[in-house]
């Protein structure tokens, strides 16, 4: 049984992605497109490290799949501190990312 999909965090993650995806594309792309790729790229592995987490949650591999999730979050918010740098992001946007991006670390924190 694939036990990600019950999960609140996975949901979250990807609601994260798409709403993260779409500025990235809008937004990142034109001004510099391979920050785009690269932050595009870490939210689905990001994404991902949660769905396999799921299947580790009786294991002791399990508080280091959070702890890869987290560190992938850091990535994406890295990539959107650069571009807002960059005033590929405005101040406005910045702080909606920074705040969903808080968000969902909170939520991995709770899973440990």
């Amino acid at each position: 049984m694939l036990h990600f999909n019950q999960m609140d965090v996975y949901d979250d993650a990807k609601k994260y992605l798409l709403y993260c995806e779409t500025i990235s594309q809008r937004m990142i792309m034109p001004v510099d497109d391979r920050l785009d790729h690269k932050i595009r790229s870490s939210l689905i592995t990001l994404v991902s490290t949660i769905a396999r987490s799921s299947a580790l949650v009786d294991t002791p591999e399990y508080n280091r799949s959070v702890i890869e999730s987290v560190a992938w979050l850091h990535e994406i918010a890295a990539g959107f501190d650069i571009a807002h740098d960059k005033k590929a992001v405005d101040d406005e946007m910045f702080a909606k990312l920074k705040a969903k991006t808080e968000h969902l670390l909170s939520l991995l924190k709770q899973s440990k």
